[in-house]
């Protein structure tokens, strides 16, 4: 959308149902995650693979469990970790975590 190519949710709608059709599940599955990631994250910035890792972050892992259950290094969730808090402009895990918890409040009333 920042760069004029209309409306994502309609794009992927018509991606899931190609990729559906196809037999390709698990692209849908990766399709079905981006229509339900909330509108704020990702006009932030924040990438499909930064919103699961505040998935599990939000959920009180540790960046250990977090790489393990998404098949990443320690570092690399720890570099997600560090860009999330820069687009939030949190300052600690704890407070991107409420931050985090408050939008998927905001996002389902």
């Amino acid at each position: 959308m920042r760069d004029g190519w209309g409306e994502l949710r309609h794009w992927w709608a018509e991606a899931r149902a190609c990729s559906t059709s196809t037999g390709l599940h698990h692209l849908a599955e990766h399709i079905d995650r981006l229509l339900t990631v909330p509108g704020r994250w990702v006009s932030s910035g924040a990438s499909l693979r930064e919103i699961h890792v505040l998935d599990l972050l939000t959920a009180g892992l540790p960046n250990r469990e977090i790489a393990e259950r998404l098949h990443l290094s320690v570092r690399t969730v720890e570099k997600h970790v560090e860009s999330l808090l820069r687009k939030s402009a949190t300052r600690s895990r704890t407070e991107l975590t409420a931050m985090a918890r408050e939008r998927s409040l905001g996002e389902n009333t």
